[in-house]
């Protein structure tokens, strides 16, 4: 169960690694097409709004983060998934 729940979790973030290079090679064609950098942020995976929260500070990192490049926000993704999958497939091997 865990191998498969480790293994799962490392695939993904492998695949959040590579969507974030497609969609970097997608932004270089654009700009190679059109001759100006069409910019994608994270928010515009659902329609470009902003989180509101009730404390000032989780505003702003959700803020900070949703407006970040939509490349750099699946590579970020993509770090935990890729460190907990590792974590559980090193784990259950035991110590060496």
């Amino acid at each position: 169960m865990s191998e498969a729940l480790g293994g799962t979790l490392l695939l993904g973030g492998v695949a959040l690694l590579l969507a974030a290079g497609g969609i970097s090679v997608f932004q270089c064609v654009l700009w190679l097409k059109d001759g100006f950098w069409t910019t994608y942020e994270v928010r515009s995976l659902w329609g470009g709004t902003l989180f509101q929260f009730k404390w000032a500070g989780v505003t702003q990192i959700a803020t900070w983060f949703c407006t970040q490049p939509l490349s750099a926000g699946a590579a970020m993704a993509a770090i935990p998934f890729m460190g907990v999958g590792m974590l559980i497939l090193m784990s259950r091997d035991g110590p060496h």
